[in-house]
């Protein structure tokens, strides 16, 4: 146990040391996130998968750290693949400073060991 615990620390040490390396990506405001956000919201509860996918997809473009929180509540709450897999992959796209440590937060911190999974795949895919 007490090694598992070791090599996670290391992992997140090493993320924590990326951040400042990853590439800047314009910052939207927190209106246009806001704005982004309220048309998310009206697709994200849908009860097809595929409305859902698009949904997370539409906030592909905006960088902002409210887009971010919300992402990694629909990764924790939704458990269909391809929204999950759509998470992901905006994920990789948020490299605003506050977004990104919240993710290390809730990779280190969280006990659902599929959502530290899919944020530490999104460090991996995003970052070499």
């Amino acid at each position: 146990m007490m090694k598992s615990i070791r090599s996670g620390a290391l992992v997140l040490a090493a993320l924590a040391f990326l951040l400042p390396r990853t590439p800047a990506q314009s910052e939207s405001t927190k209106e246009e996130a806001l704005a982004a956000l309220k048309e998310f919201g009206e697709y994200a509860k849908d009860k097809n998968a595929h409305v859902r996918k698009a949904a997370v997809e539409g906030l592909n473009a905006v960088n902002h750290p409210l887009v971010t929180t919300a992402l990694l509540d629909v990764l924790n709450k939704d458990a269909a693949p391809e929204v999950r897999e759509a998470v992901i992959i905006c994920l990789e796209r948020q490299t605003n400073a506050q977004g990104l440590r919240d993710m290390l937060n809730r990779a280190w911190r969280g006990r659902n060991k599929p959502e530290r999974l899919a944020i530490l795949r999104a460090f991996k895919r995003s970052r070499p």
